[in-house]
């Protein structure tokens, strides 16, 4: 190998070996029954140790899944939420947030103007995402 494509080959492995690996968490013991979601998240949250966001609202009117054993936490959080219509989100701070799967459903209602006030009329409107 020249000395250039060694020096290269060389940091780079340096460089790879610095950057933070996501290591495999452990798996925990988890006691988990059935309950209501938001209850069962603060509860997997003090089994775990993670943080996680969530409304506490929208989740207390589900029922979790229960979580009883050894599991690593995240696959624990995604039993502990299967069949609840809400799903968690890890971000790179690795604290998760819970979204709701559910597409959001509802109605606008307004008015087109044209810049003088005037209503407009038969304005055609794409909503994208929605196939229409």
């Amino acid at each position: 190998m020249r000395p250039a494509r060694l020096r290269l080959t060389l940091a780079l492995l340096l460089v790879g070996l610095l950057l933070p690996c996501p290591a495999r968490a452990e798996s925990r013991e988890f006691s988990l029954p059935a309950q209501s979601a938001a209850n069962a998240l603060l509860a997997f949250s003090r089994q775990s140790g993670l943080e996680v966001l969530f409304s506490y609202d929208e989740l207390s009117q589900v029922t979790s899944t229960a979580v009883i054993g050894r599991y690593e936490p995240e696959v624990a959080l995604g039993r502990l939420l299967h069949n609840t219509g809400f799903a968690a989100r890890r971000s790179d701070k690795g604290k998760y947030t819970i979204i709701s799967l559910r597409r959001p459903t509802g109605t606008i209602r307004g008015q087109f103007r044209r810049p003088d006030g005037t209503a407009a009329r038969d304005v055609p409107v794409r909503l994208p995402g929605l196939g229409r």
